[in-house]
């Protein structure tokens, strides 16, 4: 299934219900000679019934099928 897809912001926090996550980076990597899409990003759960806490994280986003620009 192909699935269009929106650029997060990267370095704006994006809110949730419990805490917040940030997109950092975006990369594509060369794997078995086709283009992985991928995120790095921070996460923080601040409000939560099981205590608080933060990590980092790489969000895969599926295999890059063609590259353009919507006008």
């Amino acid at each position: 299934m192909i699935i269009e897809f929106t650029h997060s912001e990267l370095g704006q926090e994006v809110q949730t219900f419990a805490g917040y996550y940030v997109p950092v980076e975006e990369h594509v990597v060369l794997y078995n000679d086709r283009e992985v899409i991928y995120i790095l990003g921070h996460a923080c759960i601040e409000a939560s019934c099981c205590g608080s806490s933060s990590w980092s994280y790489i969000q895969v986003l599926g295999f890059l099928v063609r590259k353009y620009t919507r006008r």
